[in-house]
């Protein structure tokens, strides 16, 4: 099984538990690969390379509380180097080295065109990184800048811009965003009566919530995946 996971901010706790129920039923395999958008490509990247998930919600949660400590005492925060702590405690220094490409990281080129551009090749941990936090770069919000200049000419800036799910060939979908109109996409949509609302997903994307509430949004994605999967298996329009 391959995914492709959105844009999601702090909201990645829902992707976290999507991959939780895949990896459980035993769908995610060395084989695997997984492509990601903003929040989503710090997923997609820790299960191209082995990082438990678990690792990745704990991280998840010292980065919201230092975020909130930060608020209370100075009203601010600047995410990006949130982001770069993030990436530095779970990623090792060398990285693993795979037959086969398996992870695609997305970037927005904003100038000199316009264009969703994917990354297939992390030669080491730096290189990784700095495309993760490219990705990550939602304008003005990420560090006060609209966009980074990579290579000395090009400027580009989060993945998710353009295409909110990296479209990838052979890829399953998972978004933070309900997308009842797509059924083919893992989303909140699928949940019936689910417990939150668009207005408060797009918060908790931009500022994380509690601990409990990240906690709670796992098992949201868990559910998520399994009502995908069992409606795939009977073949109804959900998975259809």
């Amino acid at each position: 099984m391959n995914l492709s996971f959105s844009g999601s901010g702090f909201l990645l706790a829902f992707h976290i538990g999507v991959a939780n129920y895949f990896r459980r039923q035993g769908y995610i395999s060395a084989k695997s690969r997984f492509a990601g958008a903003s929040g989503g490509s710090l997923v997609a990247a820790s299960l191209a390379y082995d990082v438990p998930m678990a690792n990745v919600l704990d991280e998840t949660k010292n980065t919201a509380r230092s975020i909130h400590e930060d608020l209370k005492k100075k009203k601010m925060f600047n995410l990006s180097s949130y982001v770069n702590k993030h990436i530095g405690a779970l990623f090792p220094e060398d990285l693993p080295i795979h037959d086969f490409p398996r992870l695609v990281i997305a970037t927005t080129q904003v100038w000199p065109r316009v264009r969703t551009v994917h990354w297939t090749d992390f030669p080491n941990k730096d290189f990784l990184a700095d495309r993760m936090l490219l990705s990550c770069h939602v304008p003005w919000y990420f560090d006060g800048t609209p966009a980074r200049r990579i290579d000395g000419k090009e400027w580009h800036a989060d993945g998710g811009l353009l295409c909110f799910v990296p479209e990838v060939e052979d890829h399953v979908k998972v978004s933070i965003i309900p997308m009842p109109w797509d059924r083919k996409t893992i989303s909140p949509a699928l949940i019936p009566n689910f417990p939150i609302s668009s207005a408060r997903l797009l918060q908790w994307a931009l500022l994380p919530p509690s601990n409990e509430m990240l906690d709670k949004i796992v098992s949201l994605g868990e559910e998520a995946a399994e009502i995908w999967d069992v409606s795939r298996s009977q073949g109804d329009s959900v998975a259809a």
